[in-house]
């Protein structure tokens, strides 16, 4: 029996983004095919551990255990930790193990992209609030997917900003560090990833006109990292899972207010909601293991590929 061992460093170097894409959106659209419970979750001494597992019927059955270590900052450690077990669902065999920290950037940029272009594939200005390890990949598949001229930078760490900044030269992106968050409001696009529990993206600063918030903030009860006002003032909500959205995280506390414009994004792709119509929209996440699915399954294709060649 061989099982794959996929490292983090071989998905960089070696997996097509935009097939990542393509498989990202396949699982939205088939969600309904999936077998998919709700993730287990376990918190102790301020550690979240979460197990994520997902089966697609006679196809595949993977398995992701992730953690949130916060006070790896101070060890100079990830501070979330991952990693993907897939099986055939036919056999029950194992095929592969994976870097779950990488998987889970590269499928939650795609997701963060797709979103985006479903609004707007061409705009002046993003913004990333939080300029950790996962928005570095996100920047790297915006670059490659969208059309944009500027992107604003903001974090309260002068380490992450500068090295994400060196991230933006070597891809020749047109960058600004801002020095207060209200500034990094000032974006047709802002995105949110951060491990904050207070709400860091603030209506009030939200520039008039269009703009489009993507907030992927770490789960968690005490988390909100979206405050009302700015939920209050979108268009339209989306969400990647409603359940998970509303027991996971408090960003969505004021829910019956606003439930007749939330809608989630598997339903917006099947229905064929046009998102460029709204001016101000909200897309919340908190993952879903059908997109470590399908996103594993794609890894080990391509994988499987480049051995056989």
């Amino acid at each position: 029996m061989r099982i794959l061992i996929i490292d983090g460093t071989y998905i960089e170097e070696n997996v097509d983004k935009k097939r990542i894409l393509e498989a990202v959106e396949r699982a939205l659209i088939n969600i309904d095919k999936v077998i998919m419970p709700r993730r287990q979750v376990i918190e102790i001494n301020d550690h979240w551990w979460g197990i994520m597992p997902c089966l697609c019927p006679s196809k595949l059955f993977i398995t992701k255990i992730v953690n949130i270590i916060p006070e790896n900052r101070d060890r100079k450690l990830p501070t979330i930790n991952s990693i993907v077990t897939v099986f055939n669902e036919k056999t029950g065999e194992p095929i592969a193990i994976i870097d779950g920290r990488v998987l889970t950037a590269y499928r939650t940029a795609a997701l963060c992209t797709l979103v985006a272009k479903l609004w707007s594939e061409n705009v002046d200005t993003i913004s990333i609030i939080g300029t950790g390890y996962q928005a570095q990949h996100i920047i790297k598949f915006f670059k490659d997917f969208l059309r944009f001229n500027k992107v604003l930078i903001y974090n309260r760490s002068e380490d992450k900003l500068k090295k994400f900044a060196n991230i933006l030269k070597e891809l020749d992106i047109n960058y600004e560090i801002c020095n207060n968050l209200e500034k990094a409001h000032d974006a047709d696009i802002v995105i949110e990833s951060t491990t904050s529990r207070e709400p860091v993206v603030k209506g009030r600063h939200l520039k008039r006109g269009r703009w489009l918030v993507i907030s992927i903030g770490v789960s968690g009860k005490e988390y909100a990292t979206v405050e009302d006002d700015a939920i209050a003032r979108a268009d339209i909500v989306i969400v990647d899972n409603l359940e998970s959205v509303l027991k996971e995280v408090s960003d969505l506390k004021n829910y019956e207010k606003h439930r007749e414009k939330v809608f989630e994004l598997s339903k917006v792709l099947k229905d064929k909601i046009n998102l460029s119509m709204f001016n101000k929209v909200l897309f919340k996440s908190v993952g879903m293991a059908v997109l470590d699915l399908y996103t594993a399954e794609e890894i080990v294709k391509q994988s499987i590929s480049m051995i056989d060649v």
